[in-house]
């Protein structure tokens, strides 16, 4: 989308300026501010965020489904020409034509909050209805493939991905990962921060890492060197569904068993960032056929790790020495 398309006027938006970001491989002009993410000078934009301070605008809607987590629940709903999620902490999020964001702030509502939502849930039904499948997980690449970690809350994604970037490996992105599958599986470059809880920041020595560390719930870590990310497109080498340990046989740090082809597909859908519960039943099943075209076309793999911070330097070592000898394998192919 040019950065010269109309805006349709709703009442109740703030005059406060835009600003552009680079996110998801994309152009965000927003008038939310991400602070952690990169800016972005490119004439094209991609998305639009706008923020209102008025009510949602009532519509007809069709509820798709809801969830609860502790006291917080959301909604997600199909309005005419897009979706609507509204959540009871932070306020009601309108996507129109896959492009522009309506943010109808609650008096409540935390921008903190806020630009979680934007670049979780909101990001990831962009990017479903382009259909990609998208994932609750971290990923890097080493040499030429990304490898991508999935798994549920404390599973230890951002905390294994950034101990590979203090190994050499480059952050594609985190908390969600965003894959097309056709002959060959592509990872589209994401969100080059990453959030941890407090205790894990400290343990990581993260602020040898980046240059920006900054408070909240979980603290956002971002201002990686160029040398750390990875910008553009990577083929997906492998997948690995996190399954944290107390011991392993041998004093290993970690093991790794590969999953057949049923079982590839149920662990990767049963890791989407969109449950099935919210999304639908259509929605569902359209991101179950693309969860078992991945799983054709890249390993997928049960990872057991110990739960220990001061060994994590041997876990990524462990993963660099079976994925550098994949991209051998790779150049030797070619």
């Amino acid at each position: 989308m040019s950065s010269a398309t109309a805006y349709p006027t709703v009442p109740g938006y703030t005059r406060a300026g835009t600003r552009d970001y680079h996110v998801m491989g994309g152009v965000l002009r927003s008038e939310l501010e991400f602070p952690d993410l990169p800016a972005s000078r490119q004439a094209n934009v991609d998305w639009r965020l706008r923020i209102s301070h008025s009510p949602p605008p009532p519509t007809e809607t069709k509820l798709l489904g809801m969830r609860q987590i502790g006291v917080e629940h959301y909604r997600l709903s199909r309005i005419t020409g897009g979706f609507r999620l509204a959540y009871s902490h932070a306020g009601t999020f309108d996507l129109h034509g896959g492009s522009r964001v309506t943010w109808y702030r609650d008096r409540l509502g935390a921008e903190e909050l806020a630009r979680s939502i934007v670049l979780g849930p909101v990001m990831a039904l962009i990017l479903e209805s382009q259909r990609f499948l998208c994932l609750h997980g971290s990923a890097v690449t080493i040499g030429e493939h990304a490898i991508g970690f999935v798994g549920g809350k404390h599973m230890g994604k951002s905390t294994t991905a950034l101990a590979l970037v203090a190994a050499g490996a480059k952050l594609i992105s985190d908390d969600l990962i965003a894959i097309r599958a056709e002959r060959d599986a592509w990872v589209r470059p994401g969100i080059s921060s990453a959030r941890l809880w407090e205790d894990t920041a400290r343990e990581l020595r993260i602020d040898q890492l980046c240059s920006r560390v900054a408070p909240g719930i979980k603290q956002t870590v971002s201002g990686f060197p160029e040398s750390a990310v990875h910008s553009s497109t990577a083929r997906l080498g492998a997948l690995y569904v996190l399954e944290p340990v107390h011991s392993l046989a041998g004093g290993l740090m970690c093991e790794r068993e590969q999953l057949g082809g049923g079982a590839a597909t149920v662990a990767i859908s049963m890791q989407r960032k969109l449950p099935d519960n919210l999304v639908g039943g259509e929605a569902a099943g359209e991101q179950l056929r693309l969860a078992a075209g991945v799983a054709r076309v890249v390993p997928v793999y049960t990872l057991r790790v110990v739960r220990a911070f001061a060994r994590l330097p041997e876990v990524a070592a462990q993963l660099v020495e079976w994925h550098a000898s994949q991209c051998h394998e790779a150049d030797a192919g070619r």
